[in-house]
């Protein structure tokens, strides 16, 4: 991602719904899953970004290591005070194997051309019986300037992102959509979001933020929090990510 990119996550990550919304509902996946492996838990944020996932782990007191493939990425998760931190691709980490308890890995499979040697890479990794939470955007049709701008490689079908999962050798043990109560809204915006970079950017792709106000941001993180708690025991059938949990056996 360009500078102007990296800015405005680091930004946004603190208070925007999206980012806290994700977080919700990645930290309630974490909790139900993780906490049979213990405490305090070692944890591999892979694809770090500016580092606010990272920073709100390592506050409940796991060992929590960052690592980007982006120098600039880990400059701004080093501005949160982050000292635990790897350059690295996310297809040959230099770490070694079964060192790992978790691996996070948020929105960055699709920044990676060959996702099925990073999804390899985490299951090295992790430990037996040690569990990665991946999240990927979903839907090819949505395909637009946000993901040109992102650099992205692919939006993921289920049947694309659970053989990536499947190939690497993962047990799954949930498979889901989320950010699916805002789906129909979200669409409409990101489908006039390349209108709206051609008048506003010159043409130049950009990220989609759904600009929101004080109230609509809290009743958006809100709507995302609500469906995390219907998401700690059902699948939804729609949403703009998906999300999977899996196990090294």
């Amino acid at each position: 991602m360009n500078h102007e990119e990296y800015e405005k996550m680091f930004q946004l990550e603190e208070n925007y719904w999206w980012f806290r919304g994700r977080r919700a509902i990645v930290f309630m996946m974490f909790e139900k899953y993780a906490n049979q492996l213990g405490r305090p838990l070692r944890i591999l944020d892979l694809g770090c970004g500016t580092g606010k996932c990272l920073t709100e782990l390592t506050a409940r007191g796991h060992e929590v290591i960052g690592a980007d493939f982006s120098a600039e990425a880990l400059s701004f998760t080093r501005r949160r005070g982050a000292q635990m931190l790897l350059r690295a691709d996310a297809t040959s980490l230099p770490l070694a194997d079964n060192s790992f308890d978790v691996v996070i890995a948020l929105d960055i499979m699709e920044h990676v051309e060959k996702d099925g040697e990073m999804a390899a890479e985490m299951l090295r990794v992790l430990r037996p019986g040690g569990i990665a939470i991946v999240n990927v955007p979903a839907h090819p049709f949505l395909w637009s300037d946000h993901d040109v701008a992102l650099h992205h490689f692919r939006r993921y079908t289920p049947s694309t992102f659970r053989a990536v999962i499947d190939q690497a050798g993962f047990d799954l043990m949930r498979f889901t959509y989320s950010i699916g109560l805002l789906f129909i809204p979200a669409v409409v915006y990101r489908m006039g979001g390349n209108l709206r970079n051609r008048l506003v950017h010159g043409g130049e792709p950009s990220s989609h933020v759904i600009q929101t106000g004080g109230f609509l941001n809290t009743l958006f993180y809100r709507t995302v929090c609500l469906e995390g708690k219907f998401m700690r025991r059902f699948n939804l059938p729609l949403g703009l990510s998906l999300l999977a949990v899996a196990r090294k056996q």
